[in-house]
């Protein structure tokens, strides 16, 4: 094969399939190649073991470019190779984390909410609260109504 007349590029495809370092300068990836040239010429294909059992047995290309044999490593037969098992370990399901927020919802009778009933509920969902065990942060506040009452809301901070 005439490397002389191939491009860098070409040369340094060929180095990679062969397996050889592929540089930057021609020059040298020309006299790589041919001198991976004589030596395959060296060695007839028919006596090479490593050609004949290329099929079978796969090789590892050391960084100077020579083929050598892949060694067989099997785990199973180094058991004592294998990382220790790890231990079980007892699990658990966390708790439910309280609520950050405390809701009432409030009964109305007739005469609707004016500002003194406000007052009153919030202060009352506030008391709610406490005495449901939670320890209030800032003040209740009307959240929504429903078909027969309004619902207040008050931000409690979370037992740990």
């Amino acid at each position: 094969m005439d490397y002389e007349q191939m491009t860098t590029p070409q040369l340094q495809a060929e180095c990679k399939r062969r397996g050889l370092p592929s540089g930057r300068v021609k020059a040298e990836l020309v006299e790589r190649l041919t001198a991976a040239d004589t030596e395959d010429e060296a060695v007839p294909v028919a006596e090479s073991p490593d050609v004949a059992d290329s099929s079978d047995t796969p090789t590892v290309i050391l960084s100077d470019g020579e083929q050598v044999p892949q060694p067989d490593v099997t785990v199973d037969a180094q058991p004592d190779l294998l990382p220790p098992a790890p231990e079980p370990f007892e699990t658990h399901e966390p708790e439910p984390a309280a609520p950050a927020s405390f809701r009432r919802t409030w009964l109305l009778g007739p005469g609707g909410l004016d500002e003194a009933t406000h007052t009153q509920l919030r202060q009352q969902t506030r008391e709610a609260a406490v005495a449901a065990g939670h320890t209030p942060r800032g003040d209740a506040y009307r959240v929504g109504t429903t078909a027969d009452g309004e619902v207040y809301e008050i931000n409690v901070r979370r037992r740990s």
